[in-house]
């Protein structure tokens, strides 16, 4: 069973996440920290 979720939550967390992945990768160069590269796995790809 999927609920409804408005859409503007969803706009709303979307733009979240971006500011939070920018503010971290400021973070990283601000400290010279590298970052961590993704690669993609077949075996943790999300089952629904």
């Amino acid at each position: 069973m999927r609920s409804k979720v408005n859409p503007l939550i969803l706009a709303y967390l979307n733009r979240l996440s971006d500011l939070l992945f920018l503010l971290a990768r400021a973070a990283n160069q601000k400290t010279h920290t590298s970052e961590r590269i993704w690669k993609y796995s077949p075996e943790l790809r999300l089952k629904f």
